[in-house]
C-alpha cells in the first residue's frame, strides 16, 4: 500500500482499493474488450483474469444489469456481439454466405445472441437474417444509386433484391409495399435529379439546375420539380429562378441578423432585378417586412417593403400578417388590427390564428402585445 492510498484510506475508511491498481485494472480490462472487438476470446480472457486479480470486485461489462464478473462468459459474448457486427459489415457488400459464417461463430460462443436486434423478438436463423439484411442493403444501394441519377444501376440493385425477396418493398417511404423496380428507380432518380437542381439554384448556378430538372422530366414527365408549393411545377426556368431567390432571400435574412441591413436591402434589390414572378417577388418583399421589423428595421420597411409586398398581393394572408406586424411596432394599431384580421380569416393553422386573435384583442385594448419577448420567439419561428 503506497503512501498516497494510506493517506486517503485515513480520510475515507470505505476505499477498498488502491487507485493506481484500480487504473490498472480498468486498463486491461480495456485491452481485452479490444481483443474481443478483434475477435480474439482466449487474449481477452486472459486480460479480463489479469484485471481480476488486481480487483476482485470488477464488473467487465457495466452496460447490462448486475456485476459481469465472469471472464469467459463476458469474453465469448463480446467476440459473439462482435462476429454479429462483422456479419453485418459484409452484408454490405452484398456476401450471404460470408454473413451466415460470421453468425454460426457467433452462435458457437452465445447460442442465446440475438442476430438483428433492429427487430422485434430473438432473431436466431442466420441463413433467413443474412438474406433479409442483404436485401435490404441492396434496396439502399439502389435507391442511393437512384439518387445519383444512375437509374440503371439502381434497377440492377432492385433486382438482385428481388431475386432473393420476391416481396421486398423497395420504398418503406410509402404505406404500401412497392416492387415494380422501373416505377421506384425513376421515382428515387428523379427525386435526387430534383434535389440536385435545387441545390445548384440556391447556390447561383441556374443554367445547370434548369439542366437537372429537365433531366429529372426526360425520366417522369409529369415529375412535379417543386413539390414544396402547391400544383404541379414543371416549368424548369421558373422553378430553377424560385430556388435561386430563395437562396438570396436566406442570405439577406442572415445579414439582417447580424445587423448589415444595408447589405440585406441590396440583396433583396437584386432578386427584383431579376424580374421574377409576381408571387416570388411579393414573397421576397414579405421577407424583407418581417425580418426587418424583427431585427428592429421596422421604421425602414413600414413604407417600402411591407407596402410592396401588399401592393403586389394584397389578398395574401400571410402578407398582410408581416405588415400588421410592423404597423403594431410603429404605433398604427387599427391598420395592424385590419392585417391581423385578414391573416385569421385565411389561415388553417389554429394556434396561429388562436395567437393573432389574442394580439387584436390586446390592440383593441389599446395594449401593444409585441414585448421584447414575444419579438424573439417570433424570430425563432
Amino acid at each position: 500500500m503506497n503512501a498516497k492510498f494510506k493517506t486517503a484510506k485515513k480520510w475515507n475508511s470505505k476505499l477498498d482499493i488502491n487507485p493506481k491498481v484500480k487504473t490498472d485494472s480498468l486498463r486491461l480490462e480495456f485491452q481485452g474488450r479490444e481483443l474481443a472487438d478483434k475477435g480474439d476470446v482466449d487474449g481477452a480472457i486472459t486480460k479480463f483474469k489479469q484485471a481480476q486479480k488486481l480487483d476482485a470486485k470488477i464488473d467487465f461489462d457495466t452496460d447490462t444489469d448486475g456485476v459481469q464478473n465472469d471472464p469467459e462468459k463476458v469474453a465469448k459474448e463480446l467476440v459473439s456481439e462482435a462476429l454479429v457486427q462483422q456479419g453485418r459489415e459484409i452484408v454490405d457488400k452484398g456476401d450471404v454466405d460470408g454473413a451466415i459464417a460470421k453468425f454460426k461463430q457467433a452462435q458457437q460462443l452465445n447460442a442465446k445472441i440475438d442476430l438483428d436486434n433492429y427487430t422485434q423478438g430473438m432473431q436466431t436463423n442466420p441463413q433467413a437474417v443474412a438474406k433479409k439484411l442483404v436485401t435490404e442493403a441492396l434496396v439502399q444501394q439502389g435507391k442511393d444509386l437512384a439518387t445519383q441519377g444512375n437509374l440503371d444501376g439502381a434497377v440492377a440493385k432492385f433486382k438482385q433484391a428481388q431475386k432473393l425477396d420476391a416481396k421486398i418493398d423497395l420504398d418503406t417511404e410509402t404505406p404500401d409495399v412497392e416492387t415494380n423496380i422501373q416505377a421506384v428507380a425513376k421515382d428515387f432518380t428523379t427525386k435526387g435529379l430534383v434535389a440536385q437542381g435545387k441545390e445548384l439554384a440556391s447556390q447561383g448556378d441556374v443554367n445547370d439546375a434548369v439542366a437537372k430538372f429537365k433531366e429529372a422530366q426526360k425520366v417522369q414527365p409529369k415529375v412535379d420539380i417543386n413539390p414544396d408549393i402547391d400544383g404541379v411545377q414543371n416549368n424548369p426556368e421558373k422553378v430553377a429562378q424560385d430556388f435561386y431567390i430563395a437562396g438570396l432571400i436566406d442570405q439577406a435574412e442572415e445579414q439582417l441578423k447580424q445587423d448589415e441591413y444595408s447589405k440585406a436591402l441590396a440583396i433583396y434589390k437584386r432578386i427584383e432585378n431579376l424580374k421574377p414572378t409576381k408571387e416570388s417577388l411579393a414573397y421576397s418583399w414579405n421577407s424583407l417586412c418581417w425580418q426587418g421589423s424583427l431585427q428592429g428595421y421596422v421604421k425602414n420597411v413600414i413604407n417600402d417593403a411591407c407596402e410592396k409586398a401588399v401592393k403586389l398581393a394584397p389578398n395574401e394572408g400571410y402578407i398582410r400578417d408581416s405588415r400588421g406586424l410592423a404597423r403594431a411596432l410603429t404605433g398604427n394599431f387599427q391598420g395592424a388590427i385590419e392585417d391581423f384580421q385578414v391573416f385569421i380569416e385565411s389561415t388553417d393553422d389554429a394556434d396561429k390564428k388562436k395567437q393573432r386573435e389574442s394580439w387584436v384583442k390586446d390592440l383593441q385594448a389599446g395594449n401593444n402585445p409585441f414585448t421584447p419577448e414575444v419579438l424573439e420567439k417570433l424570430q425563432g419561428v
